[in-house]
């Protein structure tokens, strides 16, 4: 498991840290790690900050049947559209569940 895996705002996901409510880049490599271990079974709950989930085994919401190529479109933008193209792609690229 994982925190800060979504944050509510593009500011939230700044890779500085900011005082105040701050989750930098995890959401970025939560994806990353997704795109590099493809059988393991994934999900982001759109709660709070986001709480990321990893298993090896499949549990009836976790999938790793994601979109790879939207995952590496994400990591070939520019550092600015990141974060937006994320929240757009969030369900295909790393199965976000919003609760």
């Amino acid at each position: 498991m994982s925190h800060d895996c979504c944050p509510p705002s593009k500011l939230m996901s700044s890779p500085t840290f900011i005082e105040g409510g701050w989750c930098g880049e995890t959401y970025k490599a939560f994806v990353k790690n997704a795109l590099k271990n493809p059988k393991l079974y994934y999900c982001i709950l759109n709660i709070d900050t986001g709480i990321g989930i990893i298993s090896k085994e499949k549990i009836y919401f976790l999938s790793n049947n994601l979109n790879k190529n939207k995952q590496k479109e994400m990591f070939a933008l520019e550092k600015e559209d990141v974060y937006d193209f994320f929240v757009k792609n969030s369900k295909e690229i790393i199965n976000l569940i919003n609760l």
